[in-house]
Parts: C-alpha cells; structure tokens; sequence
C-alpha cells in the first residue's frame, strides 16, 4: 500500500489545519455515477471526475452518501485532496434494530476500507436526517454512530451535514466535531 502522513486538526479560530497550518476548506460533494453507466464506473471515469475536481480549484471532495470505490480513495490520496467519506444514513431513520445495525455495518466498512487513505479526514455519520426524522431516536443513532466511528478509529473527525433549517440548539448538532449545512 501507498500510504501518507497528515496532521489534521480544527481549530475554533483558525479553522481546519493542515500540518499545522490553516487549510481553508474548498470542497465539492461526489456522486459514484456517471451519465449512461450508472454506478457501472471506470478509472476513466473516476480521473475524469477528480480532473474537474481539480480544475474547479477545490481542495477537498465529499464522497456523498455512501461507500465509494477504493481507487477513488487512492486517486485523492494521490492528488492531496481532503476527503469527508459517508455512510448512508440519509434523510429519514427508521426507528428499528435492523436499521441501525445496518448503519453501524456501513460506518464498520467505511472505516476498515478507508483506514490507510490519508486523504480522509472525517467521517461523515449522516446526511439531513432531519428533514424527514428530527426525533430522539435519530437524535441517539446519530450519536451512537458519531461515538463508535471514534472507537473504531480515533485519529479522524466525525461530520454530519445537515439541512439549512435545523436549528441552531437542535440536539443533533453535539454529536459530531464537524457541522455541516446544506
């Protein structure tokens, strides 16, 4: 395996450090898809994707709601960018055990995939679920995810990304280091 170091910190005044020095974040959110193949893509296409990444002056990449190809992970790894990785825990939650244990399966995965890229900074543990579910039960899976993602590996970040409307004393915002707003 290639691997890379990275020291990667937040920090409330000067914002995201890289090797101790600020890092402003300019980021895009990724979809693994590609128009007439689907989820069906190539390192063609995945170098096409991190070339416009690139081109747009962006610095990091969202790899939006799910698990994305390892190769993708490495293309980043290779080209210095920062990469939030997410699990698909979107829009509404089911209130079951079976739900949940698929999500703590996915944030499993997600980490034990990811572990040696040193492109990931964080870990994102779900995406707007407050549009659809803003209750005490989405409220604790978000927080139990958040708190095994630091079990399994505590050298990165968690992250969530929430709608614009969520309020600013919601008890899903305490849940992770990184708040996302979309």
């Amino acid at each position: 395996l290639k691997i890379g170091f990275r020291d990667i910190r937040f920090d409330a005044e000067r914002g995201l450090l890289l090797n101790g020095s600020p890092c402003p974040i300019k980021g895009v959110a990724r979809h693994q898809d590609f128009a007439g193949l689907g989820n069906a893509i190539t390192q063609k296409e995945m170098r096409l994707d991190l070339a416009l990444i690139r081109e747009m002056g962006a610095n990091a990449v969202r790899l939006s709601h799910y698990q994305h190809a390892d190769d993708f992970y490495s293309l980043c790894d290779e080209a210095g960018l920062l990469v939030y990785a997410e699990i698909p825990v979107i829009s509404a939650v089911i209130p079951s055990e079976a739900a949940e244990t698929n999500a703590l399966e996915h944030l499993h995965a997600l980490i034990q995939q990811t572990t040696n890229h040193p492109s990931v900074f964080c870990y994102g543990v779900q995406n707007e679920v407050c549009m659809v579910s803003k209750n005490d039960y989405a409220f604790r899976l978000v927080d139990r995810l958040a708190k095994k993602a630091k079990e399994w590996d505590p050298t990165r970040m968690t992250a969530q990304a929430n709608e614009y409307t969520t309020e600013d004393d919601c008890p899903i915002l305490r849940s992770t280091d990184v708040l996302g707003f979309n």
